[in-house]
């Protein structure tokens, strides 16, 4: 069986996963770079303007994600699978798709009192104003909860990050069970 193979899964399902997960891995690095750049490197203002873009790519593509699921459907529980695996296996994919809403949603919040730009085009400027009202763009710049923002936003990251290295191993146990087990003391 391939490594980037999902037995059981349809192939949009794939496609999407492997998708959203290299857009996460991005932003997980990005995120985490950027705030030990010194403010005087130019690149670290296009690496931050990367990670806001993108940012605002990962609830569409998710949703995207979530109708595949919902109309594809999930592989039934294997029968050499304990129960304790497949249920820590379905807590993970939950709290996956938690975050992958609201870290999204805390990032918005976060950059929203310094401007949104998608690619370095700033939507406040090329938005309807009924739009414009309801993503929160015409509001007077919420510095505190920005802030509030920022720690939960922090705090889900280093989540994600630490739920992804679990899905790792759960990953490779699951697919190359003799492999691993043979190099284990």
């Amino acid at each position: 069986m391939h490594a980037f193979t999902m037995s059981g899964y349809s192939r949009a399902t794939t496609i999407t996963h492997w998708a959203v997960a290299a857009l996460f891995v991005f932003m997980l690095l990005t995120g985490f770079l950027v705030p030990y750049l010194p403010d005087t490197v130019s690149y670290k203002w296009i690496i931050r303007e990367s990670h806001e873009s993108f940012g605002l790519l990962v609830i569409p593509l998710v949703l995207v994600r979530l109708a595949i699921r919902v109309i594809t459907g999930a592989p039934t529980k294997s029968h050499d699978v304990p129960s304790w695996v497949f249920w820590l296996s379905r807590a993970v994919q939950i709290g996956f798709y938690v975050l992958m809403f609201t870290l999204p949603i805390t990032g918005y919040l976060v950059a929203l009192p310094y401007g949104i730009a998608f690619f370095s085009v700033y939507l406040i400027n090329h938005l309807p104003d009924s739009l414009n009202a309801l993503l929160w763009l015409s509001r007077e710049p919420d510095f505190y909860l920005a802030g509030l923002a920022s720690y939960a936003h922090t705090i889900m990251a280093m989540t994600l990050a630490s739920m992804l290295a679990l899905h790792v191993i759960g990953a490779l146990l699951h697919h190359y069970p003799n492999t691993i087990r043979s190099h284990s003391v």
